[in-house]
């Protein structure tokens, strides 16, 4: 099981649980975008909200055009640095945003677009690979 880190000492003896890196899910998926990866995930799961970050951009002087904004999103060159500006800017509203629509469908979209896996789901995947592979199991 993954659990959040909240409830790291109620479980922290238990066999074959892990725990997320920072408070919760939402914390550790968002630390694993990097941002361009978050709005490709908004613009495929949610484009209504993909609007709200042409401020942000704008703000920290990544070149693109509003008016195209949706269709040019894949050709949008933000350097890490930026990235990292933008994830700070918006940390408090997209951690709501995820909080708020937290349920399976939600965190199937997230998957797919999320740039690396969080720790804890690696190593849990890790575990069970482990688990497979000692049990003769293919």
């Amino acid at each position: 099981a993954i659990l959040d880190r909240d409830k790291y000492d109620k479980y922290k003896d238990s066999e074959n649980i892990f725990f997320t890196k920072l408070m919760d899910f939402e914390e550790d998926i968002y630390d694993s975008f990097e941002f361009k990866d978050y709005m490709i995930f908004i613009k495929n799961f949610n484009p209504k909200v993909l609007s709200c970050f042409i401020g942000g951009l704008k703000k920290i002087n990544v070149d693109f055009n509003p008016q195209n904004f949706e269709n040019d999103l894949d050709d949008i060159v933000i350097t890490k640095q930026q990235s990292n500006q933008l994830k700070e800017m918006y940390k408090k509203t997209v951690l709501q945003y995820l909080s708020s629509n937290k349920n399976a469908v939600t965190g199937r979209e997230l998957a797919k677009y999320v740039t690396e896996i969080p720790l804890s789901y690696r190593d849990a995947i890790e575990k069970i690979k482990g688990m497979v592979k000692d049990n003769g199991i293919n």
